[in-house]
């Protein structure tokens, strides 16, 4: 085995073609849709905010269902370090939540509000799949 192909192996999106660049896609428009929906959700009327929630659902569902079965293309070793990069994520979501109220005391952070969630998962998730592909290479 090359050191291109074992290197590709290790990235989940090199090694399950078309399915994997769904989930990319799934996750990169989900992302867009989230994002647009926070900035631009706060000037829109209350009427057109309903109607964008049926988006961010669609969004959603299309999100999971391409990375379920993206995961189901993995062998065991990608699907550790896929599982390692959720486990970073929720235990940094736990910690902070865990941390927010004493933060929030100490007046050095403001609201606890519940996007501060999905960018907890995101930011760990991120960093546990990197920390795990580099200790698996």
């Amino acid at each position: 085995m090359t050191e291109k192909s074992r290197s590709s192996t290790l990235f989940s999106f090199g090694c399950a073609g078309k399915a994997s660049r769904e989930s990319l896609a799934a996750t990169v428009v989900l992302c867009v849709v989230l994002i647009g929906n926070a900035f631009v959700g706060l000037r829109l009327g209350p009427v057109v905010a309903r109607w964008t929630v049926l988006v961010v659902i669609a969004a959603a569902i299309w999100f999971v269902r391409e990375h379920i079965r993206n995961l189901r293309q993995h062998d065991e070793l990608q699907i550790r370090i896929y599982f390692e990069g959720l486990a970073w994520g929720s235990l940094g979501v736990f910690l902070l939540a865990m941390l927010w109220p004493s933060l929030q005391r100490a007046e050095l952070v403001g609201r606890f509000e519940p996007e501060f969630v999905t960018i907890g998962l995101l930011v760990g998730f991120c960093t546990g799949y990197v920390n795990a592909l580099r200790r698996y290479r």
